[in-house]
This record gives structure tokens, C-alpha cells and sequence, in this order.
């Protein structure tokens, strides 16, 4: 398998309020909390779609409490909101322009709700991202074509279940990019899903980090989670990236193919598979690298945890982790070395007993 270049790093956009000519264009007043009122679906900027009616700006809380199926459009007219909540229905999300929610970008914030929101194209940021945010949410999060980005500007960085469920699919070329960290299954109770799969164009579908400081990935923070790549899918981590570094807790990331494009993790840091830095217990880890996929760590690899955990490391033929050194705990580290390729830049390999068995 061949690794084609990715996509060019598409600009933050962060649009000022554009004034309004109009006089006779009704403007919500600040900090109002507004209701879409349209089930048929439509434009954010036309003014009837909103209860109270208005055209949302600056200040204004923009909720998505109507059930149904339908469509809503982000015009040029409402370039900033304070706040994106998508509580109930089946929303199609586009933005005709660059469109920024200071505040936050929720699915599943209201206790019970079981949003499913599909972004098909433009750019939307905001502050942070949380996909299943109430306890007794689920919640699912769809970003699908290669003109699709959304970005979450803050320190609170992506939160695929906070502390409900919470699913993100980025498919078909979409990007999903984050200042701070990227959590699968952030607090008590949660649980966290996020794929990454396919090209459009030669655009990869890609979940990145941009901060070489906050920009971790978490994958079982504090529940089950699991990360899948495929099909040429990109994940780019600033940081470090951990799978599974909490006791009790399962985490998979999972690596493969069938494209012309690997399916690819970079990680700017360290890599810990079952294994944390807090001298605890970690929780229960495996990446897989299958057929089709390319790890580079330009940090260490650590597998399992010598305080407990496990950790397992499985590199399948026609798949690759290249790393400065990897480390596999003597009791709680598992090494699975089937036919892939694994290349130490300048490091130290440790395992157990000193003794490394491929078949």
C-alpha cells in the first residue's frame, strides 16, 4: 500500500457579526435563546424558522428541539452564534458560509435525547464539541464530504461521549480538527465511538489535533470507547495519543484498508496502550494495525503497565508502526508481531524476558 499526500490544511475561518443594512430585518435580541420552529426545514437566516422570531446573532443560544427530518442551511446573514444545541431530530446541517458558535456545538444535551445530525458541507467552529452530552443521551454525529470542517477552538477540545453516548462518523474526505484533546468516553458513565474512513477526490477523511501541548487523543477515558480508521482515513494527533489509560475501562483503536491510500495515525508524542502516567492501574488496550496501515509515533510506544492493565500491541502483515522506541511491560504487556513491519528510529526495543517471538 502507497501513501498519497493529505489534504492542504484548510484555515481557521472566524467570521466577524456582518452589521445589518436593513432596518426592516427583525434581529433577536442579545442572549436570546432561540427555538427552530420550522419542521419543514430551511434557511437560519430567514427569521420565521426561529421562535421568538429573529435573525439569530452574536450573543444568541441556537436550539434544535423539534422532532422530525429535515434540513437547515447557514447563510452568509448568521455568520456567529453563542451557542449550537441539537437536542432531537434528524438534522441535514450545511453551512453556505463559515459559520462560528463561540460558545459550544452539543448533541444530546437535554436528558433523553437521541439527536442524529449528518454535516455535508462548509466550515462550522466552536469553542467545543460534544457529542452525547447529557448522562441519558445518544447521540450520533455524521461529517460526510470532502468540503466539510468542523473545528473545535478551545481548550475543552472533542468529546465523543461526555457523559452520555456519543458516536462520530467522519467519512467521504470531512475533517474534524481540535485545539485541545480528542476524548473517547470523557466522564463516569459515557461511552465513545469515532470512525474515520474514506477519501473523496484524494481528500482524506482525517481527525486531527492541533496543539502540540493539549492536542491528546483519549480513547476509554473514563468508559468504553473505540477508535476505527479505514479505507484511507488520517488521524493526526499533536500529542500523545492513549488507548485505554484508566482501570476498568476497554479501549481498541483499529487500523486497515482496502483502499490505494494507507489508513494512517501520526502521533507528535508518545503512544501508551494500556498504560497512563499517573503511577495507577491502567485499563484494558489494543491497537491494531491490520493490512493496509501506518503508525508513526515520532515519541515512544509503551504497551501495558507495570502497576496493572494490559496493553496489546498487534501488528498484522501489510501493516506498519514506526516509532523511536517500544517498550512491552513484562507482565501486562502483549506483543502480537504477525508479519507486519516494526521500525525503531534510533531507540530501544523492550520486552519481555528480553525475548520477541514473530510468526
Amino acid at each position: 500500500m502507497t501513501n498519497t499526500p493529505s489534504r492542504l490544511v484548510r484555515p481557521f475561518v472566524l467570521p466577524a457579526v456582518a452589521g445589518l443594512a436593513l432596518s426592516s430585518v427583525a434581529v433577536a435580541g442579545p442572549n436570546t435563546v432561540l427555538l427552530w420552529n420550522n419542521a419543514a426545514g430551511g434557511s437560519a437566516g430567514t427569521t420565521g424558522n426561529w421562535n421568538p422570531v429573529g435573525l439569530p446573532g452574536a450573543g444568541d443560544v441556537l436550539n434544535f428541539n423539534l422532532a422530525g427530518t429535515y434540513p437547515v442551511s447557514f447563510p452568509a446573514s448568521v455568520p456567529t452564534s453563542a451557542q449550537l444545541n441539537f437536542n432531537v431530530g434528524t438534522i441535514s446541517l450545511s453551512a453556505l458560509a463559515p459559520h462560528t458558535a463561540t460558545g459550544q456545538f452539543t448533541l444530546g444535551l437535554n436528558a433523553g435525547t437521541t439527536p442524529t445530525v449528518t454535516f455535508t458541507a462548509g466550515t462550522i467552529s466552536s469553542a467545543n464539541i460534544s457529542v452525547g452530552t447529557n448522562a441519558t443521551s445518544t447521540s450520533v454525529l455524521n461529517l460526510s464530504g470532502s468540503t466539510t470542517d468542523l473545528i473545535s477552538t478551545g481548550a475543552n477540545g472533542v468529546k465523543a461521549g461526555n457523559t452520555g453516548n456519543g458516536t462520530i462518523s467522519i467519512l467521504s474526505g470531512a475533517s474534524l480538527r481540535s485545539t485541545g484533546a480528542v476524548t473517547l468516553a470523557s466522564l463516569a458513565g459515557s461511552q465513545g465511538f469515532i470512525t474515520v474512513s474514506g477519501l473523496s477526490g484524494g481528500v482524506r477523511s482525517e481527525l486531527v489535533t492541533l496543539d502540540a501541548t493539549n492536542g491528546d487523543l483519549f480513547v476509554a477515558q473514563t468508559g468504553p470507547g473505540s477508535l476505527n480508521v479505514s479505507a484511507g482515513g488520517l488521524v493526526s494527533i499533536a500529542d500523545d495519543a492513549f488507548i485505554a489509560p484508566t482501570a476498568t475501562f476497554t479501549g481498541t483503536a483499529t487500523f486497515a484498508s482496502s483502499a490505494a491510500t494507507d489508513s494512517t495515525m501520526d502521533v507528535g508524542g508518545n503512544l501508551h496502550i494500556g498504560h497512563n502516567l499517573t503511577g495507577s492501574a491502567a485499563g484494558t488496550g489494543t491497537l491494531t494495525a491490520n493490512d493496509g496501515s501506518s503508525i508513526t509515533v515520532v515519541g515512544n510506544t509503551f504497551v501495558g503497565d507495570s502497576v496493572g492493565g494490559t496493553g496489546t500491541l498487534v501488528v498484522r502483515d501489510g501493516g506498519s508502526l514506526r516509532t523511536t522506541s517500544l517498550t512491552v511491560d513484562a507482565a501486562h504487556g502483549v506483543l502480537s508481531h504477525l508479519g507486519g513491519n516494526i521500525r525503531l528510529i534510533g531507540g530501544v526495543l523492550t520486552v519481555p524476558n528480553n525475548q520477541l517471538v514473530m510468526n
